[in-house]
């Protein structure tokens, strides 16, 4: 039998078609994109580093169960450097790139230096860690899984003039990250010296400076307070309190949420037995789905999580949950705030209309290089 030119020219164009639309069905859909932004580097690494590993492991482990709506999710990581500048220019390169949202900043002062852009952008960023209470009850862009500084500050200053009956606190401070800091000490002092206590002392340092931790330890002790506050990150919290235990053994130390990570343990050593902490996570929470967690989290980082790494992990559960069946995607702010519950490994929680979260504060101590629940 013998094809005519003409039957043969419609053959070839039907193979033509079916070999484009088999080739077309086996294309991969274009990843989910989302972005971290955080410190990678310098000494206020800490929070970063375990803020990217919890959302790396989020994203690990939505992938390792087919992606979101059929594509993959893809984690695009960037380092802010602590800088204001260089956080909005990874910003602006993680937009540029087609992320959906962004994870991120770790620390107050970061996270307002990019707000403009972000809402200019229409991108929503959720931070695992800012607590400054300057963001909360504001429409826009920014959401947040952490409660505000002025709820631990307050549980910090109840439990230091009844349960330690401190009257006299000396304070330092970062100034480097002060609208969350100085909201801090302002919640604190406020309250304590509305209770009958007294602030006698406050003392403020750059991290981004040379800093003498001997002359503020010395400073500190000159007023000679019954107790010392201090408002830092892990690394400064932790040579603060060395000076500090190497003129006085036993004068009592409190501390904020920000300064209670990993790094305190590792760095501090037996100076930094006993400081007080006011923090929504519970190191040594037994229930299930945490200890799956901390489970997968070690076996993958080699140490244990901490709070920015929980936090994180839950901001991209957030994005995921809320996209999950979802035609359209575009408005993701929307999608969050509508769907407004969510799972998280140490208890649901609620967003409101603001993008705000009230979460529970607990009180930690550390006992044997060990956080311990007090309460």
């Amino acid at each position: 039998m013998t094809i005519s030119n003409k039957n043969m020219g419609c053959i070839l164009i039907a193979i033509f078609i079916l070999t484009i639309s088999l080739v077309s069905g086996c294309e991969t859909k274009k990843p989910v994109k989302i972005g971290f932004a955080g410190t990678l580097t310098g000494r206020h690494y800490d929070l970063g580093i375990s803020g990217r590993n919890g959302a790396m492991l989020a994203v690990e482990e939505a992938n390792k169960k087919g992606g979101i709506n059929g594509q993959k999710i893809e984690l695009i990581v960037k380092d802010d450097k602590y800088d204001p500048q260089v956080s909005v220019s990874v910003d602006r390169e993680l937009i540029d790139q087609g992320v959906i949202a962004i994870v991120g900043h770790m620390t107050s002062d970061m996270s307002k230096a990019v707000l403009p852009l972000i809402n200019e952008k229409k991108i929503v960023m959720i931070s695992p860690t800012v607590a400054s209470p300057l963001f909360n009850g504001i429409d826009d862009y920014f959401i947040k899984v952490n409660s505000t500084s002025k709820d631990e500050a307050l549980k910090n200053a109840d439990f230091a003039y009844h349960k330690l009956n401190l009257r006299r606190i000396s304070a330092v401070y970062d100034s480097s990250n002060q609208d969350y800091t100085q909201e801090w000490l302002s919640a604190f002092k406020s309250d304590f010296e509305g209770l009958g206590g007294e602030v006698v002392s406050t003392i403020a340092f750059n991290s981004n400076e040379n800093t003498s931790f001997s002359g503020l330890a010395h400073r500190l002790l000159a007023s000679r307070p019954h107790g010392i506050v201090i408002i830092a990150n892990a690394l400064d919290t932790s040579h603060i309190c060395q000076q500090i235990r190497k003129i006085n053994s036993h004068t009592p130390i409190l501390s904020s949420l920000w300064g209670m990570t990993i790094d305190i343990l590792s760095h501090g050593g037996k100076a930094v037995e006993n400081v007080v902490f006011s923090h929504i996570f519970r190191p040594a929470d037994a229930t299930q789905q945490y200890l799956d967690f901390k489970k997968n989290y070690i076996e993958r980082f080699g140490r244990e999580p901490d709070f920015a790494a929980v936090k994180s992990y839950e901001a991209i559960n957030i994005i995921l949950s809320s996209i999950e069946n979802s035609k359209d995607i575009a408005d993701l702010k929307k999608l969050i705030l509508k769907k407004k519950k969510f799972k998280g490994l140490q208890g649901d929680f609620e967003i409101n209309e603001y993008g705000d979260v009230q979460n529970k504060t607990f009180l930690i101590t550390i006992k044997e290089n060990q956080f311990v629940t007090i309460e």
